[in-house]
């Protein structure tokens, strides 16, 4: 298990990455509790008022201010969690590549405007997640990137052996500053699932790659168990 030095901060949520030895009951959390999706790499924010479900189909992120937990299942992709202090507001993200060029940070963003929330109150934290250094890419989907933002040659890629390898934290980092989250509330994790056998990692392992489940959890109005 990982977790973000930033949110740790907080006594008003609890935040987990898992790897592969974890589980729910190892952390005394009921599964009542927690709320999952089906995760299609698609846009799709779910804004949560009321729990009426444990699982939502269609979506890719979910954003609320009630007492329960958030989950997003990865194997290399970037879980990102949210959390303003001010309006009580957590999100929780799945975002692949397909997930961030279709700007599901920015959808995630409107949802939290939604509630209130603003960029500059809002405290991120970006656990294991393929990084660079594995992920390689056609040239084609380095240069969609670098069209959508505008930016220049080798702003989010390095060339490796002949290979394109696509660097999706950057990717990342830089929507959320243009959206306007301070650098100093953004925390993202140094270590890669490619890399780190603690975790699940569909590059490194293929079909039979199972997922990781990380999740965050808000105890503002009632104790979660």
């Amino acid at each position: 298990m990982i977790q973000s030095n930033l949110l740790q901060k907080f006594n008003k949520i609890r935040h987990y990455y898992f790897d592969k030895k974890d589980s729910l009951e190892k952390f005394q959390i009921k599964s009542s509790s927690l709320v999952t999706l089906e995760q299609v790499h698609g846009n799709k924010i779910i804004l949560i008022n009321t729990q009426k479900n444990n699982y939502y189909k269609s979506y890719d992120g979910a954003v609320t201010s009630q007492s329960l937990f958030l989950g997003i299942s990865t194997a290399d992709c970037l879980p990102i969690f949210l959390y303003d202090p001010v309006k009580t507001i957590i999100a929780a993200v799945h975002a692949g590549w397909k997930g961030l060029y279709l700007d599901i940070l920015k959808r995630a963003m409107a949802k939290i405007n939604r509630l209130g929330g603003c960029p500059g109150n809002l405290y991120v934290g970006i656990g294991p997640h393929i990084r660079v250094c594995c992920y390689h890419v056609p040239l084609s989907r380095v240069l969609l990137f670098e069209k959508k933002q505008k930016a220049h040659p080798f702003s989010f890629s390095v060339i490796f052996n002949s290979l394109w390898y696509l660097d999706l934290e950057k990717i990342v980092l830089m929507e959320m500053l243009k959206l306007g989250i301070p650098r100093k509330q953004i925390d993202i994790s140094q270590v890669c699932t490619s890399c780190d056998l603690r975790f699940h990692s569909f590059r490194r392992d293929g079909p039979s790659s199972k997922r990781s489940l990380n999740i965050i959890g808000q105890i503002t109005t009632s104790k979660i168990e």
